[in-house]
Protein backbone atom coordinates (compact mmCIF):
# COMPACT_ATOMS: atom_id res chain seq x y z
CA UNK A 1 0.00 0.00 0.00
CA UNK A 2 1.15 3.83 -0.72
CA UNK A 3 2.33 5.30 2.21
CA UNK A 4 0.47 8.69 2.44
CA UNK A 5 2.50 9.66 6.34
CA UNK A 6 4.00 12.24 3.97
CA UNK A 7 1.16 13.76 3.87
CA UNK A 8 -1.35 13.05 6.59
CA UNK A 9 1.05 12.74 9.88
CA UNK A 10 1.14 15.38 12.06
CA UNK A 11 4.62 17.15 11.16
CA UNK A 12 3.97 17.08 7.62
CA UNK A 13 0.93 19.11 7.91
CA UNK A 14 2.49 21.35 10.10
CA UNK A 15 4.57 21.55 7.29
CA UNK A 16 2.06 21.81 4.42
CA UNK A 17 0.01 24.04 6.76
CA UNK A 18 2.56 26.48 7.73
CA UNK A 19 3.55 26.86 3.96
CA UNK A 20 -0.24 27.48 2.66
CA UNK A 21 -0.45 30.33 5.84
CA UNK A 22 2.94 32.19 4.84
CA UNK A 23 1.75 31.75 0.76
CA UNK A 24 -1.74 33.44 1.24
CA UNK A 25 0.08 36.10 3.77
CA UNK A 26 2.82 36.37 0.88
CA UNK A 27 0.77 37.39 -1.36
CA UNK A 28 -1.28 40.16 0.66
CA UNK A 29 1.90 41.20 1.41
CA UNK A 30 2.97 42.10 -2.35
CA UNK A 31 -0.55 42.77 -3.07
CA UNK A 32 -0.32 45.44 -0.66
CA UNK A 33 2.88 46.53 -2.15
CA UNK A 34 1.78 50.44 -3.43
CA UNK A 35 5.22 51.39 -5.03
CA UNK A 36 4.10 50.40 -8.63
CA UNK A 37 7.72 51.87 -10.02
CA UNK A 38 11.55 50.24 -10.92
CA UNK A 39 14.02 50.73 -8.45
CA UNK A 40 17.31 50.31 -8.22
CA UNK A 41 18.67 48.18 -11.23
CA UNK A 42 15.86 47.69 -12.72
CA UNK A 43 15.48 51.55 -13.80
CA UNK A 44 18.37 50.53 -16.42
CA UNK A 45 15.42 48.62 -18.28
CA UNK A 46 13.02 50.75 -18.60
CA UNK A 47 13.92 51.84 -22.19
CA UNK A 48 14.12 48.52 -23.21
CA UNK A 49 10.12 47.52 -22.05
CA UNK A 50 9.32 51.27 -23.29
CA UNK A 51 10.45 50.48 -26.61
CA UNK A 52 13.04 53.45 -27.13
CA UNK A 53 15.86 51.07 -27.64
CA UNK A 54 15.73 47.70 -29.26
CA UNK A 55 16.07 44.12 -27.27
CA UNK A 56 18.95 42.57 -29.16
CA UNK A 57 21.44 40.23 -28.85
CA UNK A 58 23.81 42.08 -27.46
CA UNK A 59 22.62 44.16 -24.74
CA UNK A 60 20.96 40.44 -23.26
CA UNK A 61 24.20 39.57 -23.53
CA UNK A 62 26.07 42.70 -22.18
CA UNK A 63 27.75 42.84 -19.19
CA UNK A 64 25.71 44.32 -15.55
CA UNK A 65 28.34 44.86 -12.94
CA UNK A 66 29.62 41.02 -12.71
CA UNK A 67 26.52 39.56 -14.23
CA UNK A 68 25.06 37.95 -17.24
CA UNK A 69 21.53 38.62 -16.98
CA UNK A 70 20.75 37.20 -20.21
CA UNK A 71 17.68 35.19 -19.18
CA UNK A 72 16.29 37.31 -16.48
CA UNK A 73 16.23 39.95 -19.01
CA UNK A 74 14.10 37.63 -21.44
CA UNK A 75 11.90 37.04 -18.52
CA UNK A 76 11.64 40.58 -17.62
CA UNK A 77 10.28 41.68 -21.04
CA UNK A 78 8.22 38.55 -20.99
CA UNK A 79 6.25 39.53 -17.82
CA UNK A 80 5.92 43.29 -19.14
CA UNK A 81 4.14 42.77 -22.29
CA UNK A 82 2.02 40.09 -20.67
CA UNK A 83 0.96 43.14 -18.23
CA UNK A 84 1.96 46.52 -19.60
CA UNK A 85 1.69 49.10 -17.18
CA UNK A 86 2.54 47.37 -14.09
CA UNK A 87 6.18 46.39 -12.44
CA UNK A 88 3.87 44.12 -9.94
CA UNK A 89 3.52 41.35 -11.77
CA UNK A 90 7.63 39.98 -12.07
CA UNK A 91 6.89 40.74 -8.00
CA UNK A 92 3.98 37.91 -7.96
CA UNK A 93 6.24 35.61 -10.26
CA UNK A 94 9.17 36.12 -7.68
CA UNK A 95 6.88 35.05 -5.11
CA UNK A 96 5.62 32.24 -6.64
CA UNK A 97 8.71 30.67 -7.25
CA UNK A 98 9.44 31.37 -3.09
CA UNK A 99 6.51 29.05 -2.90
CA UNK A 100 7.21 26.28 -5.46
CA UNK A 101 10.46 26.33 -3.95
CA UNK A 102 9.39 25.73 -0.13
CA UNK A 103 7.05 22.97 -1.52
CA UNK A 104 10.01 21.02 -3.71
CA UNK A 105 12.36 21.26 -0.14
CA UNK A 106 9.46 19.59 2.18
CA UNK A 107 8.98 16.80 -0.55
CA UNK A 108 12.78 16.23 -0.71
CA UNK A 109 13.00 16.27 3.05
CA UNK A 110 10.43 13.89 3.55
CA UNK A 111 11.77 11.60 0.69
CA UNK A 112 15.09 11.43 2.06
CA UNK A 113 14.53 10.78 5.72
CA UNK A 114 11.58 8.41 4.93
CA UNK A 115 9.09 10.38 6.95
CA UNK A 116 8.52 14.08 7.85
CA UNK A 117 9.43 15.85 10.60
CA UNK A 118 8.28 19.55 12.33
CA UNK A 119 11.55 20.58 11.91
CA UNK A 120 10.86 20.57 7.87
CA UNK A 121 8.88 24.00 8.80
CA UNK A 122 12.36 25.63 8.47
CA UNK A 123 12.01 25.99 4.43
CA UNK A 124 8.94 27.79 4.41
CA UNK A 125 10.33 29.88 7.21
CA UNK A 126 13.31 30.47 5.24
CA UNK A 127 11.37 31.31 1.71
CA UNK A 128 8.29 32.52 2.84
CA UNK A 129 9.36 35.20 5.30
CA UNK A 130 8.27 38.88 4.61
CA UNK A 131 11.80 39.93 5.53
CA UNK A 132 12.47 38.68 1.90
CA UNK A 133 10.51 42.01 0.77
CA UNK A 134 14.25 43.46 -1.05
CA UNK A 135 13.96 40.33 -3.13
CA UNK A 136 10.42 39.63 -4.15
CA UNK A 137 9.18 43.44 -4.10
CA UNK A 138 11.51 43.89 -7.01
CA UNK A 139 11.18 43.11 -9.96
CA UNK A 140 14.68 43.06 -10.88
CA UNK A 141 15.60 41.05 -8.16
CA UNK A 142 12.55 38.35 -8.83
CA UNK A 143 13.82 37.80 -11.63
CA UNK A 144 18.02 37.73 -10.66
CA UNK A 145 17.80 36.49 -7.23
CA UNK A 146 14.55 34.51 -6.45
CA UNK A 147 15.19 33.07 -9.92
CA UNK A 148 18.94 31.57 -9.43
CA UNK A 149 17.68 30.80 -6.10
CA UNK A 150 15.26 28.32 -7.78
CA UNK A 151 17.31 27.20 -10.06
CA UNK A 152 19.56 25.80 -7.19
CA UNK A 153 16.54 24.52 -5.22
CA UNK A 154 15.31 22.77 -8.75
CA UNK A 155 18.87 21.18 -9.38
CA UNK A 156 18.70 19.72 -5.18
CA UNK A 157 15.61 18.37 -6.08
CA UNK A 158 16.66 16.61 -8.90
CA UNK A 159 19.40 15.35 -7.92
CA UNK A 160 17.75 14.56 -4.53
CA UNK A 161 14.86 12.35 -5.73
CA UNK A 162 17.37 10.53 -8.40
CA UNK A 163 20.23 9.88 -6.61
CA UNK A 164 22.50 8.75 -9.52
CA UNK A 165 20.54 10.46 -12.27
CA UNK A 166 19.71 7.12 -14.05
CA UNK A 167 16.65 8.69 -15.20
CA UNK A 168 16.82 10.28 -18.66
CA UNK A 169 13.83 13.40 -17.67
CA UNK A 170 15.81 14.24 -14.51
CA UNK A 171 19.15 14.50 -16.12
CA UNK A 172 17.58 16.43 -18.52
CA UNK A 173 16.64 19.10 -16.17
CA UNK A 174 19.57 18.73 -14.25
CA UNK A 175 21.83 19.49 -17.17
CA UNK A 176 19.46 22.30 -18.27
CA UNK A 177 19.49 24.07 -14.95
CA UNK A 178 23.30 23.95 -14.43
CA UNK A 179 23.95 25.42 -18.20
CA UNK A 180 21.32 28.21 -17.54
CA UNK A 181 22.70 29.44 -14.14
CA UNK A 182 25.61 31.29 -15.23
CA UNK A 183 23.28 33.61 -17.50
CA UNK A 184 20.48 33.99 -14.61
CA UNK A 185 23.61 36.13 -12.19
CA UNK A 186 27.01 36.36 -10.97
CA UNK A 187 26.34 33.94 -8.43
CA UNK A 188 24.69 31.70 -10.58
CA UNK A 189 28.10 31.33 -12.41
CA UNK A 190 29.74 30.43 -9.45
CA UNK A 191 27.49 28.06 -8.59
CA UNK A 192 27.23 26.33 -11.85
CA UNK A 193 30.71 25.63 -11.51
CA UNK A 194 31.01 23.11 -8.75
CA UNK A 195 27.73 21.89 -10.11
CA UNK A 196 28.85 20.73 -13.67
CA UNK A 197 31.89 19.21 -11.68
CA UNK A 198 29.36 17.49 -9.55
CA UNK A 199 27.35 16.36 -12.73
CA UNK A 200 30.38 15.14 -14.46
CA UNK A 201 31.37 13.33 -11.78
CA UNK A 202 27.98 11.54 -11.88
CA UNK A 203 28.87 10.62 -15.64
CA UNK A 204 31.85 9.07 -14.54
CA UNK A 205 30.40 6.68 -12.27
CA UNK A 206 27.32 6.31 -14.44
CA UNK A 207 30.57 5.24 -16.96
CA UNK A 208 32.33 2.94 -14.77
CA UNK A 209 28.62 0.93 -15.24
CA UNK A 210 29.19 -0.22 -18.66
CA UNK A 211 25.73 -0.53 -19.11
CA UNK A 212 24.07 0.13 -22.63
CA UNK A 213 22.41 3.07 -21.64
CA UNK A 214 25.44 4.72 -19.10
CA UNK A 215 27.34 6.03 -21.84
CA UNK A 216 25.25 8.02 -23.57
CA UNK A 217 24.08 9.66 -19.95
CA UNK A 218 27.75 9.81 -19.32
CA UNK A 219 28.74 11.81 -22.31
CA UNK A 220 25.32 13.80 -21.87
CA UNK A 221 27.03 15.06 -18.45
CA UNK A 222 30.62 15.95 -19.15
CA UNK A 223 28.99 17.77 -22.49
CA UNK A 224 27.09 20.20 -19.54
CA UNK A 225 30.22 20.52 -17.89
CA UNK A 226 31.75 22.06 -21.33
CA UNK A 227 29.11 24.11 -21.96
CA UNK A 228 29.36 25.91 -18.31
CA UNK A 229 33.17 26.16 -19.14
CA UNK A 230 32.53 27.69 -22.60
CA UNK A 231 30.04 30.23 -21.35
CA UNK A 232 32.26 31.12 -18.36
CA UNK A 233 35.17 31.85 -21.07
CA UNK A 234 33.03 33.97 -22.98
CA UNK A 235 31.89 35.94 -20.19
CA UNK A 236 35.64 36.38 -19.08
CA UNK A 237 36.80 37.15 -22.68
CA UNK A 238 33.68 39.36 -23.54
CA UNK A 239 33.48 40.69 -19.75
CA UNK A 240 34.95 44.20 -18.57
CA UNK A 241 37.60 43.62 -15.42
CA UNK A 242 35.77 45.64 -13.01
CA UNK A 243 38.47 48.13 -10.79
CA UNK A 244 37.36 48.11 -6.97
CA UNK A 245 39.02 49.99 -4.72
CA UNK A 246 41.22 49.26 -1.98
CA UNK A 247 39.96 47.63 1.29
CA UNK A 248 41.37 45.95 4.17
CA UNK A 249 41.97 42.16 4.00
CA UNK A 250 40.77 41.68 7.43
CA UNK A 251 37.27 43.83 6.99
CA UNK A 252 37.21 41.71 2.86
CA UNK A 253 37.12 38.14 5.77
CA UNK A 254 34.56 39.95 7.99
CA UNK A 255 32.06 40.51 5.34
CA UNK A 256 32.50 37.10 3.47
CA UNK A 257 31.89 35.47 6.46
CA UNK A 258 28.65 38.44 7.08
CA UNK A 259 26.90 36.88 3.86
CA UNK A 260 27.26 33.72 4.78
CA UNK A 261 25.36 34.26 8.52
CA UNK A 262 22.80 36.44 6.31
CA UNK A 263 21.45 32.49 5.55
CA UNK A 264 19.32 32.62 8.64
CA UNK A 265 17.72 35.93 7.86
CA UNK A 266 17.16 39.34 7.29
CA UNK A 267 17.11 40.10 10.63
CA UNK A 268 21.27 40.44 11.19
CA UNK A 269 21.22 43.64 8.83
CA UNK A 270 19.54 45.36 12.21
CA UNK A 271 20.51 43.09 14.64
CA UNK A 272 24.32 43.21 13.68
CA UNK A 273 25.46 41.86 17.17
CA UNK A 274 24.44 38.50 16.40
CA UNK A 275 26.03 37.94 13.57
CA UNK A 276 29.18 36.07 15.01
CA UNK A 277 27.31 33.89 16.93
CA UNK A 278 24.90 32.91 13.72
CA UNK A 279 28.58 32.08 12.26
CA UNK A 280 29.58 30.17 14.86
CA UNK A 281 26.13 27.96 14.54
CA UNK A 282 26.75 27.44 10.70
CA UNK A 283 30.30 26.77 10.24
CA UNK A 284 30.02 23.76 13.75
CA UNK A 285 26.96 22.41 11.77
CA UNK A 286 29.24 22.80 8.73
CA UNK A 287 32.15 20.98 9.52
CA UNK A 288 30.47 18.25 11.99
CA UNK A 289 28.32 17.36 8.95
CA UNK A 290 31.27 17.54 6.18
CA UNK A 291 33.44 15.00 8.63
CA UNK A 292 29.52 12.50 8.60
CA UNK A 293 29.48 13.17 4.84
CA UNK A 294 32.87 11.89 4.05
CA UNK A 295 32.35 8.65 5.78
CA UNK A 296 29.23 8.10 3.68
CA UNK A 297 30.54 8.91 0.70
CA UNK A 298 33.15 6.39 1.28
CA UNK A 299 30.82 3.33 2.80
CA UNK A 300 27.64 4.10 0.68
CA UNK A 301 28.62 4.89 -3.17
CA UNK A 302 24.91 4.90 -3.72
CA UNK A 303 24.97 8.42 -2.07
CA UNK A 304 28.09 10.14 -3.54
CA UNK A 305 26.28 11.49 -6.14
CA UNK A 306 23.61 13.37 -4.01
CA UNK A 307 26.44 14.36 -1.59
CA UNK A 308 29.27 15.82 -4.07
CA UNK A 309 26.46 17.63 -5.45
CA UNK A 310 25.10 19.50 -1.98
CA UNK A 311 28.69 20.00 -0.89
CA UNK A 312 29.57 21.46 -4.42
CA UNK A 313 26.35 24.02 -4.05
CA UNK A 314 28.08 24.96 -0.19
CA UNK A 315 31.27 25.50 -1.79
CA UNK A 316 29.92 27.20 -4.46
CA UNK A 317 27.99 29.76 -2.00
CA UNK A 318 31.33 29.97 -0.12
CA UNK A 319 32.85 30.92 -2.95
CA UNK A 320 30.71 33.58 -3.73
CA UNK A 321 30.71 35.66 -0.18
CA UNK A 322 33.94 35.78 -0.71
CA UNK A 323 33.63 37.72 -4.20
CA UNK A 324 31.72 39.63 -2.11
CA UNK A 325 33.56 40.15 0.68
CA UNK A 326 36.32 41.36 -1.69
CA UNK A 327 33.99 43.39 -4.56
CA UNK A 328 31.53 45.07 -1.54
CA UNK A 329 33.77 45.92 1.26
CA UNK A 330 34.96 49.12 0.00
CA UNK A 331 31.28 50.15 0.40
CA UNK A 332 31.18 49.60 4.40
CA UNK A 333 32.39 46.93 7.08
CA UNK A 334 29.06 45.82 6.87
CA UNK A 335 28.25 45.49 3.17
CA UNK A 336 27.93 41.94 3.82
CA UNK A 337 24.93 42.57 5.95
CA UNK A 338 22.58 43.18 3.10
CA UNK A 339 18.88 41.87 2.90
CA UNK A 340 18.79 40.77 -0.49
CA UNK A 341 21.74 38.06 0.32
CA UNK A 342 19.49 36.37 2.97
CA UNK A 343 17.61 34.55 0.22
CA UNK A 344 20.53 34.18 -2.18
CA UNK A 345 22.37 32.28 1.03
CA UNK A 346 19.36 30.23 2.00
CA UNK A 347 20.45 26.96 -0.27
CA UNK A 348 23.05 27.16 2.52
CA UNK A 349 21.22 25.85 5.07
CA UNK A 350 18.94 23.67 2.65
CA UNK A 351 22.17 21.33 1.86
CA UNK A 352 23.52 21.21 5.42
CA UNK A 353 19.78 20.16 6.71
CA UNK A 354 19.75 17.35 3.76
CA UNK A 355 23.22 16.61 3.98
CA UNK A 356 22.19 15.57 7.93
CA UNK A 357 19.30 13.51 7.08
CA UNK A 358 21.57 11.54 4.22
CA UNK A 359 25.22 11.44 5.88
CA UNK A 360 24.54 12.01 9.54
CA UNK A 361 23.50 9.29 12.69
CA UNK A 362 20.20 9.58 13.59
CA UNK A 363 21.14 11.64 16.59
CA UNK A 364 23.22 14.63 15.18
CA UNK A 365 20.86 14.54 12.33
CA UNK A 366 17.64 15.29 14.84
CA UNK A 367 20.05 17.35 16.73
CA UNK A 368 21.43 19.61 14.50
CA UNK A 369 18.51 19.98 12.38
CA UNK A 370 16.56 21.09 15.38
CA UNK A 371 18.88 23.57 16.22
CA UNK A 372 18.86 24.93 12.98
CA UNK A 373 15.22 25.25 12.71
CA UNK A 374 15.34 26.98 16.22
CA UNK A 375 17.63 29.85 15.07
CA UNK A 376 15.34 30.38 12.24
CA UNK A 377 12.51 30.35 13.80
CA UNK A 378 13.97 32.59 16.57
CA UNK A 379 14.83 34.87 14.42
CA UNK A 380 11.36 34.69 12.02
CA UNK A 381 9.59 37.99 13.77
CA UNK A 382 12.70 40.01 13.86
CA UNK A 383 13.35 39.06 10.30
CA UNK A 384 9.73 40.07 9.23
CA UNK A 385 9.55 42.82 10.95
CA UNK A 386 12.26 44.42 8.40
CA UNK A 387 11.04 43.32 5.29
CA UNK A 388 7.47 45.02 6.76
CA UNK A 389 9.69 47.88 7.58
CA UNK A 390 11.19 47.84 3.68
CA UNK A 391 7.83 47.73 2.26
CA UNK A 392 6.67 51.00 4.18
CA UNK A 393 9.30 53.00 3.35
CA UNK A 394 9.03 52.20 -0.57
CA UNK A 395 5.00 52.66 0.23
CA UNK A 396 5.88 56.49 1.54
CA UNK A 397 8.19 57.25 -1.38
CA UNK A 398 6.10 56.40 -4.00
CA UNK A 399 2.84 57.99 -2.36
CA UNK A 400 4.61 60.91 -1.90
CA UNK A 401 6.03 61.13 -5.29
CA UNK A 402 2.61 60.16 -6.66
CA UNK A 403 1.04 63.03 -4.45
CA UNK A 404 3.68 65.42 -5.61
CA UNK A 405 3.12 64.65 -9.56
CA UNK A 406 -0.77 65.28 -8.51
CA UNK A 407 0.00 68.58 -6.91
CA UNK A 408 2.35 70.09 -9.95
CA UNK A 409 5.73 69.13 -8.91
CA UNK A 410 8.74 70.18 -11.49
CA UNK A 411 10.82 67.31 -12.53
CA UNK A 412 14.09 68.79 -10.48
CA UNK A 413 11.24 68.22 -7.20
CA UNK A 414 10.75 64.84 -8.65
CA UNK A 415 14.87 64.23 -8.70
CA UNK A 416 15.48 66.00 -5.38
CA UNK A 417 12.62 64.11 -3.40
CA UNK A 418 14.23 60.80 -4.89
CA UNK A 419 17.97 61.58 -3.92
CA UNK A 420 16.36 61.85 -0.80
CA UNK A 421 15.85 58.36 0.05
CA UNK A 422 19.51 57.25 -0.94
CA UNK A 423 18.68 55.25 -3.75
CA UNK A 424 21.31 52.88 -5.80
CA UNK A 425 22.50 55.45 -8.50
CA UNK A 426 22.74 59.20 -7.02
CA UNK A 427 23.47 61.25 -10.26
CA UNK A 428 20.41 63.65 -10.67
CA UNK A 429 20.91 63.60 -14.48
CA UNK A 430 20.38 59.83 -14.60
CA UNK A 431 17.02 60.33 -12.25
CA UNK A 432 15.96 63.37 -14.50
CA UNK A 433 16.29 61.08 -17.64
CA UNK A 434 14.20 58.63 -15.85
CA UNK A 435 11.25 60.48 -15.23
CA UNK A 436 11.08 61.72 -18.16
CA UNK A 437 10.86 58.31 -19.61
CA UNK A 438 7.77 57.41 -16.96
CA UNK A 439 5.87 60.61 -18.05
CA UNK A 440 6.14 59.96 -21.84
CA UNK A 441 5.17 56.24 -21.41
CA UNK A 442 2.69 57.13 -19.18
CA UNK A 443 3.65 55.12 -16.20
CA UNK A 444 3.41 55.40 -12.55
CA UNK A 445 3.00 57.94 -11.17
CA UNK A 446 2.05 59.72 -14.29
CA UNK A 447 -0.37 57.32 -15.30
CA UNK A 448 -3.72 59.44 -15.52
CA UNK A 449 -5.80 56.34 -14.70
CA UNK A 450 -4.42 56.21 -11.09
CA UNK A 451 -5.62 59.73 -10.29
CA UNK A 452 -7.16 60.28 -7.20
CA UNK A 453 -9.57 62.94 -8.63
CA UNK A 454 -7.87 65.78 -6.51
CA UNK A 455 -7.00 68.24 -8.30
CA UNK A 456 -7.52 72.09 -9.69
CA UNK A 457 -10.99 72.21 -10.07
CA UNK A 458 -12.54 74.89 -12.78
CA UNK A 459 -14.27 77.53 -11.33
CA UNK A 460 -16.57 80.30 -13.17
CA UNK A 461 -15.71 83.35 -12.84
CA UNK A 462 -17.56 86.13 -11.07
CA UNK A 463 -17.52 88.27 -8.30
CA UNK A 464 -18.50 87.42 -4.71
CA UNK A 465 -16.28 87.66 -1.91
CA UNK A 466 -15.74 85.42 1.03
CA UNK A 467 -13.45 85.72 4.18
CA UNK A 468 -10.92 83.07 3.86
CA UNK A 469 -9.77 81.77 7.45
CA UNK A 470 -7.35 78.81 8.16
CA UNK A 471 -4.84 77.21 9.64
CA UNK A 472 -1.41 75.50 9.40
CA UNK A 473 -1.06 72.14 12.13
CA UNK A 474 2.12 70.57 10.52
CA UNK A 475 4.80 70.00 8.22
CA UNK A 476 6.57 67.18 8.92
CA UNK A 477 8.83 65.61 6.50
CA UNK A 478 8.36 62.18 5.70
CA UNK A 479 11.56 60.90 3.93
CA UNK A 480 11.14 61.88 0.72
CA UNK A 481 9.19 65.68 1.15
CA UNK A 482 7.06 67.57 3.13
CA UNK A 483 3.69 66.82 4.14
CA UNK A 484 2.13 70.04 5.01
CA UNK A 485 -1.59 69.69 6.64
CA UNK A 486 -4.30 71.98 7.96
CA UNK A 487 -7.55 73.56 7.68
CA UNK A 488 -9.32 76.07 5.49
CA UNK A 489 -12.54 77.27 5.14
CA UNK A 490 -14.77 80.28 3.04
CA UNK A 491 -17.56 81.85 5.42
CA UNK A 492 -19.27 78.41 5.62
CA UNK A 493 -18.16 76.58 2.47
CA UNK A 494 -14.60 74.67 1.43
CA UNK A 495 -11.94 76.80 -1.26
CA UNK A 496 -11.66 75.74 -4.18
CA UNK A 497 -8.55 74.71 -3.92
CA UNK A 498 -5.70 75.74 -1.68
CA UNK A 499 -1.86 75.96 -2.95
CA UNK A 500 1.84 76.54 -1.35
CA UNK A 501 3.57 80.13 -2.14
CA UNK A 502 7.52 80.22 -1.93
CA UNK A 503 8.89 83.63 -3.59
CA UNK A 504 5.35 84.57 -5.43
CA UNK A 505 5.75 81.37 -6.79
CA UNK A 506 3.14 78.52 -6.56
CA UNK A 507 5.18 75.55 -5.23
CA UNK A 508 2.46 72.95 -4.88
CA UNK A 509 -0.47 73.93 -7.19
CA UNK A 510 -3.42 71.80 -5.40
CA UNK A 511 -4.18 70.07 -2.62
CA UNK A 512 -6.06 67.10 -1.79
CA UNK A 513 -9.26 67.55 0.91
CA UNK A 514 -9.42 65.57 3.83
CA UNK A 515 -12.19 64.98 6.45
CA UNK A 516 -12.18 67.56 9.79
CA UNK A 517 -14.47 66.78 12.09
CA UNK A 518 -13.28 68.91 14.81
CA UNK A 519 -13.85 72.27 11.93
CA UNK A 520 -17.22 70.75 11.18
CA UNK A 521 -18.27 70.89 14.36
CA UNK A 522 -16.82 74.64 14.86
CA UNK A 523 -17.52 75.79 11.90
CA UNK A 524 -20.44 73.30 10.23
CA UNK A 525 -18.09 72.84 7.35
CA UNK A 526 -17.24 69.52 6.14
CA UNK A 527 -13.57 68.69 4.17
CA UNK A 528 -12.23 71.77 5.61
CA UNK A 529 -8.99 69.83 5.80
CA UNK A 530 -6.18 69.86 3.02
CA UNK A 531 -2.74 68.15 2.55
CA UNK A 532 -0.56 69.61 0.23
CA UNK A 533 3.28 67.80 -0.31
CA UNK A 534 5.54 69.83 -1.03
CA UNK A 535 8.95 69.23 -2.59
CA UNK A 536 12.39 69.18 -0.49
CA UNK A 537 13.95 72.87 -1.37
CA UNK A 538 11.09 74.13 0.52
CA UNK A 539 13.05 73.91 3.94
CA UNK A 540 13.28 76.59 6.09
CA UNK A 541 11.98 78.75 3.65
CA UNK A 542 9.03 80.98 4.29
CA UNK A 543 5.50 79.63 2.68
CA UNK A 544 2.02 81.11 2.42
CA UNK A 545 -0.69 78.98 1.97
CA UNK A 546 -3.51 80.98 -0.87
CA UNK A 547 -6.76 79.84 -1.54
CA UNK A 548 -9.84 80.45 -3.99
CA UNK A 549 -13.13 81.03 -2.59
CA UNK A 550 -16.15 80.77 -4.44
CA UNK A 551 -16.32 82.71 -8.15
CA UNK A 552 -13.90 85.02 -6.83
CA UNK A 553 -11.07 86.38 -9.73
CA UNK A 554 -8.66 85.83 -7.26
CA UNK A 555 -6.57 83.96 -4.81
CA UNK A 556 -6.89 85.16 -1.18
CA UNK A 557 -3.66 84.19 1.71
CA UNK A 558 -3.81 82.81 4.93
CA UNK A 559 -2.78 85.31 7.21
CA UNK A 560 0.85 85.27 8.70
CA UNK A 561 3.97 82.58 7.33
CA UNK A 562 4.93 79.34 8.49
CA UNK A 563 8.67 77.23 7.85
CA UNK A 564 9.05 73.60 7.81
CA UNK A 565 11.85 72.43 9.81
CA UNK A 566 14.82 71.29 9.15
CA UNK A 567 14.91 67.41 8.11
CA UNK A 568 16.94 64.71 9.78
CA UNK A 569 20.50 63.99 8.24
Amino acid sequence: MRDNSAFSSGPALAGWVLTVLLAVGGFVFVHGNRANIPLGDEILWLPYITGEQRVTLQWLWSQHNDHRLLIPRLLYIGLWHLRPHSFKLAMYFGFVCLVLATVVMLVVSMRLRSKPSYFDCLFPLLFLNPGNAENFLSGYNSVCNILTVTAVVALIGLVMVDGELQSRLARFFAIGTVVCLPVITGTGTLLALPASIALAYAGVLAFRKGAVNSRPAAASLWAAGLVVLAIVALHAVTGNRQQVPHSSVKHMVLNALKVLTMSFGPFLQEQKQYWPYCFVLVATVGIVTLCFSIEKFRKEPQERVRLTMLWAIVFGLVVAAAVIGYSRTYLGIDAGLQTRYSLLWAPLLCCLYLAMSIAGSAAWAEFSQFVLFLAVAASFGMSSEVGWTWRDQRNAYFDTIAAGVRMGWTQSDLVDATRERKFVYPDPAFFDEFFQRLRAAGLAPFDQSLSTGAGRPRTAFGSGEASLRGNVDACAYDGTGYRITGWAVCDAATPGFVTLVLDGQAVVGTSERQSRADVEQAVGVSEAGFLLVAPPRVEGKRLVLHARCGNALQDQALPGTFTCSSRPR
